[in-house]
């Protein structure tokens, strides 16, 4: 074997090894939300515990020339791109060949790109010709499916996933905007719950002479942010979120950044708008009176300042979960039909260029080199349990879970 068909050989396996630990994960991801759903002693609708919803914050968008593209989605484009390569090339070009001769009869016969081997459907080898006439049409299908994708992407075409991605940003900017990073990192790092009001005191005395000098406007804007700072710190939906935070160091900056990250999924139930704390419980902090001077005015438009903030809030969430039943179906039918398939291709592959077409190991194996339809032939009791039918039932089983949850 020359090394340019070992390289290609080590390549071809590397990337089926990945490719099934892409699809593993999505499904892994998928059954341990549902997991958390169907275990947890409190019922929730909040989108943390859906896998559905972290998909569009795992990874932020990568550009390229202001294309913005999910690196997932391109990881993907690239591997099958780099198999298409390898499964094709020669046989196109074999077909094309063929064509410009006038001779339009083409050979069961498949030659791989730089792999010293070529594969024939006879008798003594059509076991590992249907295998790799398989994983053909697999990588072939899976190419084009991950190429329309990045051309509906770049078309704008996927408009549903769009307006998903641009209100979830919309929330985060309002966060990033209305979020008192100081106050945000003492009430989280606390060591009491009772610490809360104590703190909040705190820094508003601290910061009362700076505010009291703002003009009424930016006044009332300042101690709006102070509310909504002082809730997505302390209110129950937010619990789990400052939890995690809570671990990173307080000195550290990205604190402040990961709050305002994907915000949404903190978010409690927004199917019903049980977000926010209702401004009147807010209302009863003292400390907040005394700022303003127990002035009723004031109270007033700080009121309209925060029900307007959590309103923004509560209608691009509204906007995300509102096609959710539409968006959970493509999401299924992607884990049904790409992740489920593609563990299964990866695997047949990974087992047949790792085990059989690997020289050294298989000749270690077996103490001499076994082909797999000499494998067939002499293992039949393997060959029955790893039969095609019951790779059937288990992804008939596998589907049907996902459907069902």
């Amino acid at each position: 074997m020359s090394v340019i068909s070992k390289v290609i050989h080590i390549i071809i396996i590397l990337l089926f090894i990945l490719i099934l630990f892409i699809n593993i994960e999505s499904l892994f991801r998928f059954y341990y939300s549902k997991f958390i759903i169907k275990t947890a002693h409190v019922k929730s609708n909040a989108p943390r515990y859906e896998s559905l919803y972290n998909t569009y914050c795992r990874n932020d968008d990568y550009s390229i020339n202001n294309f913005k593209i999910n690196p997932t989605i391109l990881l993907n484009l690239i591997i099958f791109f780099i198999l298409f390569i390898i499964f094709s090339c020669n046989h196109f070009f074999h077909k094309i060949n063929n064509i410009i001769k006038n001779d339009y009869v083409i050979p069961d016969e498949i030659k791989l790109f730089g792999y010293y081997k070529y594969f024939n459907n006879n008798i003594k080898s059509k076991n590992e010709y249907s295998i790799i006439l398989m994983l053909f049409y697999y990588v072939l299908f899976m190419f084009i499916y991950y190429l329309v994708i990045i051309i509906i992407s770049y078309y704008e075409y996927d408009v549903n996933d769009r307006k998903v991605i641009e209100n979830i940003k919309d929330i985060d900017e309002i966060v990033k905007k209305n979020m008192k990073c100081e106050l945000y990192k003492n009430l989280i790092h606390k060591d009491e719950y009772y610490q809360n009001i104590e703190i909040l005191s705190k820094y508003i005395k601290r910061n009362e002479l700076n505010i009291n000098n703002l003009t009424e406007k930016d006044k009332i804007a300042e101690i709006g942010k102070i509310l909504f700072t002082y809730e997505i710190s302390t209110g129950e939906s937010f619990f789990h979120n400052n939890i995690r935070l809570s671990l990173i160091d307080k000195d550290s900056k990205d604190i402040c950044e990961e709050v305002s990250k994907c915000f949404f999924i903190s978010l409690s139930n927004p199917n019903h708008n049980e977000i926010f704390s209702d401004f009147e419980i807010l209302e009863s902090r003292d400390v907040i009176s005394e700022l303003i001077k127990y002035d009723q005015n004031i109270m007033k438009e700080l009121k309209d300042e925060y029900i307007m903030l959590k309103d923004r809030i509560h209608n691009h969430s509204a906007n995300i979960t509102k096609n959710k039943d539409y968006n959970n179906t493509y999401y299924k039918s992607h884990l049904i039909f790409v992740s489920l398939s593609s563990i299964y291709f990866s695997l047949l592959a990974i087992t047949f260029f790792g085990l059989f077409e690997f020289n050294y190991l298989n000749q270690s194996i077996n103490g001499y080199y076994l082909d797999i339809d000499s494998f067939y032939v002499r293992n039949p009791t393997i060959v029955k349990y790893c039969n095609i039918k019951y790779i059937t039932i288990v992804i008939i089983l596998l589907t049907m879970s996902i459907i069902i949850l």
